[in-house]
């Protein structure tokens, strides 16, 4: 069964949506196939708290896994740059037939 990621690389600011990773790659394998998809020459990878991977077959489904491409990087948290906030305006996607709608906010 093949498990599909996304692969962030944020020194070069690339993604790559939809990577796949089949049951019976190795980690040395699926670490070749990161390089070339990347065109990159070393690939250290690393879940979202920064902390490292040493097993690629053990991730989750829709996981994004943050690559390094130098053994010295410093890895970040990893956090989207866009994001929408809210201002406390409903559009026309808001149902009044749902439970909550209108009422105040709970704190």
């Amino acid at each position: 069964m093949a498990v599909t990621i996304t692969l962030y690389c944020p020194s070069s600011n690339a993604t790559k949506m939809g990577f796949r990773i089949m049951a019976c790659d190795n980690h040395d394998k699926i670490l070749q196939d990161i390089r070339a998809i990347l065109h990159i020459r070393y690939a250290a990878v690393y879940e979202v708290n920064a902390k490292p991977l040493h097993n690629l077959s053990n991730v989750i489904p829709g996981q994004t896994v943050i690559v390094a491409v130098a053994p010295n990087e410093k890895v970040r948290r990893y956090s989207p740059r866009h994001c929408i906030f809210y201002y406390g305006e409903e559009g026309k996607d808001v149902c009044d037939t749902e439970d909550g709608y209108g009422l105040p906010w709970k704190v």
